[in-house]
Parts: C-alpha cells; sequence; structure tokens
C-alpha cells in the first residue's frame, strides 16, 4: 500500500470516527444534556383553560403524575356569576316591559271597545232623534247637535275630544 493510500484510510477513518462521535453528543444531548447550570430539558406539555379568569386553586402539586380527567386547577368565578346575575335582571326587566306593553295594548284595545259602543249608542241617539224631529217634536238645531256627535270623524285613540285613560270623560250634552 502507498503512502498516499494509507493517508487516505487514516483520512476516512477519523472523518467517520468524528461524525459518529458528533452523532453522539448531538443525541447524548437532546436526552440527558450536561450542563455546569444543572437544568434538564423536558417536554412540557402546556395546559389552557377553555375561558379567561384568575386562578383561584391549584389542585396538583410540582412533579405530580396526572391522568387525562384529573382536576389541575380551578378558576375565579365571580366575573361570570356576576355576568350571570346581571342578565338575569336584565330578563326581569325585559319580561317585567313586556307585561307592561301587553297590558297597554290591553288597555288600548278596551279603549277602542269603548269609543266603537259610544259611537253605536251616538248613532241610535241621533236616529231616534230624527223620528222625534219628522214628528215635529224636537227642533233642527237640536237634530243637528245630536248628528254632530255621532257624525264619524276623528275620534279615534290619542284624537282630540277623545276619552283618555285615567284621564276625565268628556262633556256629554244630553238633549
Amino acid at each position: 500500500m502507498t503512502p498516499e493510500q494509507s493517508f487516505s484510510r487514516w483520512v476516512r477513518v477519523a472523518l467517520g470516527i468524528f461524525i459518529l462521535a458528533f452523532g453522539y453528543f448531538v443525541l447524548a444531548d437532546n436526552y440527558a444534556p450536561m450542563t455546569p447550570q444543572a437544568q434538564v430539558q423536558r417536554y412540557v406539555v402546556p395546559v389552557a383553560p377553555r375561558v379567561a379568569g384568575q386562578v383561584s386553586r391549584v389542585w396538583v402539586e410540582n412533579n405530580q403524575p396526572v391522568a387525562v380527567g384529573d382536576l389541575l386547577f380551578e378558576l375565579d368565578d365571580s366575573d361570570y356569576r356576576l355576568a350571570l346575575e346581571r342578565t338575569e335582571l336584565a330578563l326581569g326587566l325585559a319580561e317585567t316591559e313586556l307585561a307592561r306593553q301587553r297590558a297597554a295594548v290591553r288597555a288600548a284595545g278596551s279603549l277602542l271597545e269603548q269609543q266603537r259602543l259610544q259611537a253605536q249608542e251616538l248613532e241610535r241617539e241621533a236616529a231616534r232623534l230624527g223620528r222625534l224631529r219628522r214628528d215635529g217634536h224636537l227642533s233642527i238645531q237640536q237634530l243637528e247637535q245630536a248628528q254632530n256627535l255621532a257624525a264619524p270623524g276623528p275620534r279615534g285613540v290619542g284624537a282630540p275630544g277623545a276619552p283618555r285613560p285615567g284621564g276625565p270623560e268628556p262633556v256629554r250634552i244630553c238633549i
């Protein structure tokens, strides 16, 4: 073997030993690191709750083995309880407002029915007075006043002269 071949063989062997040693140190450093700071590299599993909040109690100790489903910590739920109470109060207010609005609708319906009945009564009265006028027992002025009271017009809810709930009744002139 020539000196060049011998040198080439030693270079290959040295290069192979270097590659093997380098691979060993890389693998050994990942699984069992040697450091003057005495820190160990381990796989860490991040744990996070589904909601944000302050941790109020921790149920596990450091380095304690845990299984799936074990309780690790509790969150302070006072913010969520306050939000729930606030929402329940808002719901109660909305239900009260709904009941008030339904009562107002019923009152408006009653008022409308009352006005309809009053209009019918006035129409009957005008017809009666018309018969009295034909018989000569009533003046034309009295008949026209009765017809004006019975005439259809803007006498709905909120119209001038229409009775208001809880308000005074309009003045009625009986003939």
